[in-house]
């Protein structure tokens, strides 16, 4: 992994541990380490790098909330561009990723 260089002066206490966490535990910040970006997105952007997603396409769209539904979806291995519409609402996201679901464990 290249050499992440963080000016701390940029970020909150929380933005900090988030970023350090992922950092520390072998991964890349990079993608999402941004103060624009507060520590909830953060935060669900450095659970999906650990589990393999890069969210970062995401991270300016969509909510904390809206986030971790798509990181669900990539996780489940579904077409998350089906419901990672900014037009959406959560709950509108929401009762897509488990209509997603619901039709992928009826195909398996």
């Amino acid at each position: 992994m290249t050499k992440f260089i963080l000016d701390e002066t940029k970020f909150d206490e929380m933005q900090l541990d988030i970023i350090k966490e992922c950092y520390d535990a072998g991964f890349d910040p990079s993608s999402f380490a941004d103060p624009k970006y507060d520590w909830a997105k953060m935060q669900v952007a450095a659970h999906g790098i650990r589990e393999g997603f890069n969210l970062s396409k995401y991270l300016n769209d969509f909510s904390h909330s809206q986030l971790d539904l798509i990181r669900l979806g990539l996780k489940q291995g579904l077409n998350v561009e089906l419901l990672a519409k900014p037009e959406l609402s959560f709950e509108e996201m929401h009762h897509k990723l488990l209509s997603l679901s619901y039709e992928r464990g009826r195909k398996e």
